[in-house]
C-alpha cells in the first residue's frame, strides 16, 4: 500500500527545519513526509551539506571582509591626510608670498676713493642689511655703462652686474647680503678695466 506523501515542502521549508528554525506545529508533518519521501531526504541532505559549509567559512570571510574594510579606512585616511599635508604645505606658501612680512629697506652707502686707487677710503656698512651702493662719477668718464663687482677680503667675487649710471651716480642694490669682514667694490669700464676699488667694511 502505497502513502499518500501530499505535496512536497518548498526548499524554504527545507532550510528552516536544517537551521531548526521551522514551528513547532510544522515539525510533525514535515517529519512524517520526510521520513517517506526520498526525494525530500536527498535534498536535505543537500541543504544540510550547504549550511554546514556556509558555517564553517563564515566567520573566516567575515574577517576577510573586516580586514578588507580596515584596509580601505586606512587607505581613506592616508589619503585625506596626504591631501590635507599638501594644501597646508601651499597655504603656507602662498602665505608667505602673500604675507612675506616686513621689507628692509636697503642702507644707503656712499663709496668714496679719496685719492684715486692707491689710497682707499673705506665706508662702513652693516652686516646682513641690504645695500643701496652710492658711488660719484664726477670724477670718472661718462660711459654708457659700467661693470660693478663686489668681492670679499680674499678677492673671491660675491656679486657683479653690468650697471648704469643716472645724474652722475651710480646707485645700485646687490641681490647678496654680505656677512662681516672687509669687502671691496670694483668698478670696470666695458673693456674690463678697472677704473676704481672701494673698500667697504661690513660690521
Amino acid at each position: 500500500m502505497q502513502l499518500d506523501l501530499g505535496p512536497h515542502p518548498d526548499e524554504a521549508k527545507l532550510e528552516q527545519y536544517s537551521m531548526g528554525t521551522l514551528t513547532e506545529e510544522e515539525v510533525p508533518y514535515f517529519e512524517e513526509h520526510l521520513l517517506a519521501c526520498r526525494q525530500c531526504q536527498d535534498h536535505l541532505l543537500e541543504i544540510d551539506a550547504y549550511i554546514a559549509a556556509v558555517r564553517t567559512v563564515s566567520p573566516r570571510l567575515r574577517a576577510e571582509a573586516r580586514w578588507k574594510r580596515l584596509f580601505r579606512e586606512l587607505a581613506e585616511r592616508r589619503k585625506i591626510l596626504g591631501v590635507a599635508t599638501a594644501a597646508a604645505a601651499v597655504t603656507l606658501l602662498l602665505g608667505r608670498s602673500w604675507f612675506p612680512g616686513p621689507v628692509e629697506p636697503p642702507v644707503a652707502v656712499t663709496l668714496e676713493a679719496r685719492r684715486g686707487i692707491e689710497g682707499l677710503g673705506i665706508s662702513r656698512a652693516p652686516v646682513g642689511r641690504p645695500l643701496r651702493l652710492i658711488i660719484d662719477l664726477t670724477e670718472l668718464p661718462a660711459l654708457a655703462a659700467y661693470s660693478l663687482e663686489l668681492v670679499d677680503a680674499q678677492g673671491r667675487p660675491r656679486w657683479r652686474q653690468t650697471v648704469h649710471a643716472g645724474g652722475g651716480k651710480i646707485q645700485v642694490v646687490p641681490a647678496v647680503r654680505l656677512l662681516r669682514g672687509p669687502h671691496f667694490v670694483r668698478l670696470y669700464s666695458p673693456a674690463q678695466k678697472l677704473m676704481r676699488e672701494f673698500a667697504l667694511e661690513v660690521e
